[in-house]
């Protein structure tokens, strides 16, 4: 069913953004997520979501298995504090060109200029299906949630929350502080009703911006009808996005890099380690782990960290240095499910780096703390001979 919202303006909007989405580089943080979604191009609506049965905020409105919260509701303000963004600067790993996988990446930026791009994704030289630039975000999940609701479904939206006895805190799903960490606690059928309505949504905002579409129902049988299809990635997929079929062991090539931590992030990351500490103290041993440390690891894995670095939950989803294809998180954070059901490839912040090797991989048996996924997508023309 149409919702007013994606009529008119707005989904000529939507899919401009679908074009310019890649061009961005400014990434979103859980303080500024933007107005759109960088997976979906459809806008962000409401200010979050709080678990079914919590009474203890004043909320706008109410339905079956959904509550949404006012944004100026002053019992759950929306995120204010210090941006994601900012917690740690850090060197990009720079690539000589001379080097297999630095030719390979020019050729990958060279294709990006002359190719249409779809949300999220980046395009891999010598391959059809774009990977998701980073892994897909609680906020992502819950606009997930909120727009399978506005279009009739909210049996399906109330299945779709993740398992909040399996989160690495209760609130870590609905905090807007995690608004921008990737969503963990979720089985791989749920993700695979996630792929399945992100195609549907994406090639709907498309196809309703081309030339005399505007606010036009689908027309699958249309000649230039364009299908553009969202999936988990298999098994071998992954490892190509990692290193294009390189023997590089580790999705990044510099294991450390010259970095400095924020030193007015304080508040910030006693939050996120979880420890007591009068923020300033927290400052000056910031101040003073950046004069004896020059570099840290450019993956999240369990390592011996100062206790304000130390991670209770995956990280921002944007964090540290990408691959050198531009992906963000690939290895370490959340490891991620593959279309193969029960492995995952990438390690998470719980495992040791061995784990986040490119060939290393992961089991699990349903939702966990640590589990999460990135999409990769595939355009097609059905009706073109």
């Amino acid at each position: 069913m149409n919702h007013p919202l994606f009529l008119g303006r707005t989904c000529w909007l939507a899919s401009v953004l679908l074009l310019i989405n890649a061009c961005v580089s400014i990434k979103p943080s859980s303080r500024l997520s933007g107005r759109y979604s960088a997976y979906t191009g459809q806008p962000i609506i409401g200010s979050g979501l709080t678990w079914p049965g919590d009474t203890t905020t004043a909320v706008r409105w109410q339905k079956p298995g959904l509550v949404v919260i006012d944004i100026e509701d002053p019992a759950q303000p929306i995120y204010r504090g210090f941006k994601d963004n900012e917690v740690v600067r850090m060197d990009d790993c720079v690539l000589p060109p001379a080097t297999q996988l630095g030719q390979l990446v020019a050729q990958a930026q060279n294709a990006t200029k002359h190719t249409l791009q779809f949300p999220g994704n980046l395009l891999l030289p010598g391959v059809s299906y774009r990977p998701d630039e980073a892994e897909v975000s609680n906020l992502e999940w819950q606009q997930f949630i909120r727009y399978l609701e506005f279009e009739g479904n909210a049996g399906l939206a109330a299945q779709m929350w993740p398992r909040r006895d399996v989160l690495p805190n209760p609130d870590y799903f609905t905090d807007p502080f995690y608004f921008l960490y990737p969503v963990v606690g979720i089985s791989y059928e749920q993700v695979q009703a996630y792929c399945r309505w992100r195609s549907q949504r994406v090639t709907l905002l498309f196809q309703q911006g081309q030339p005399g579409r505007l606010g036009l129902a689908l027309d699958t049988l249309h000649p230039d009808f364009v299908r553009i299809t969202y999936r988990l990635p298999t098994e071998a997929e992954w490892e190509y996005m990692a290193n294009a079929g390189t023997n590089q062991p580790q999705a990044l090539p510099c294991l450390e890099q010259p970095a400095r931590v924020d030193p007015t992030a304080a508040a910030y990351l006693k939050r996120r380690a979880g420890i007591t500490q009068p923020t300033e103290q927290v400052k000056a041993r910031i101040l003073a782990f950046n004069r004896q440390t020059k570099s840290l690891p450019t993956i999240r894995y369990r390592w011996s960290a100062p206790d304000f670095m130390v991670l209770n939950t995956p990280d921002y989803v944007y964090g540290l240095v990408p691959t050198p294809f531009g992906l963000y998180q690939l290895a370490g954070n959340a490891a991620e499910m593959v279309q193969e059901r029960g492995v995952t490839k990438g390690g998470s912040y719980l495992d040791p780096l061995e784990a986040c090797a490119i060939k290393a991989r992961g089991t699990y048996n349903g939702p966990a703390p640590h589990i999460g996924f990135r999409c990769v997508c595939e355009v097609s023309y059905p009706n073109r001979k």
